[in-house]
């Protein structure tokens, strides 16, 4: 097994790395991998997010790592047999794995929420994701400041929007936004200047 312990934390320390230097010298986070992890969720309902690690390459680069720093690591310097040692290296990096990936996670998820205040968002144009009905939420797209920003959206007039619609937001309540159609918005102003 040694050769495999040896292995899986050579590829998965590159991994880290790769990650960390990779991440600074690029100016973002290297490890863009695909945590949006299924934020394209089953959101048919109500913009609930369903978050899940082992889709996430985050998550498979630390649990590759310190299962096979753990490995060697016991295999060295314990009495234990080969089968517990595989046991304790592999609990130890799915441990790793998803506490990193979950850290990670809520720490993107908090910078989102807590860089766009208010004053940011306000009158910003978004892309409808999934559809917003009538009490019911749905979410839209919005690059503020370079960065692309999926939101939890109700509408602030009762209107329907679709998929694709653009919208603009007019108001924030408790981490969702509310927003109006940009089209409808601007052709209800057009008719009143021609009555």
């Amino acid at each position: 097994m040694i050769p495999v312990y040896v292995v899986t934390a050579v590829i998965g320390g590159m991994l880290v790395l790769y990650s960390v230097f990779g991440g600074v010298e690029h100016g973002h986070d290297a490890d863009h991998d695909t945590d949006h992890d299924s934020d394209h969720d089953h959101d048919s309902g109500g913009g609930h997010e369903v978050w899940i690690p082992f889709f996430s390459l985050r998550f498979w680069t630390y649990a590759l790592t310190f299962f096979g720093i753990t490995g060697l690591l016991l295999t060295q310097f314990s009495d234990i047999g080969a089968l517990m040692t595989a046991w304790a290296s592999g609990g130890t990096g799915f441990v790793a794995g998803l506490g990193v990936a979950y850290l990670i996670h809520i720490a993107k998820k908090t910078e989102a929420t807590s860089g766009a205040d208010e004053t940011d968002l306000m009158g910003t144009e978004g892309k409808v994701l999934v559809a917003i009905r009538d009490g019911v939420p749905g979410k839209i797209r919005c690059n503020l400041k370079g960065e692309l920003l999926d939101l939890v959206a109700m509408t602030d007039d009762g209107s329907e929007l679709e998929v694709g619609n653009r919208a603009m937001v007019v108001g924030i309540e408790q981490e969702r936004v509310r927003v109006i159609q940009i089209a409808t918005n601007f052709e209800e102003s057009q008719s009143v200047q021609t009555k």
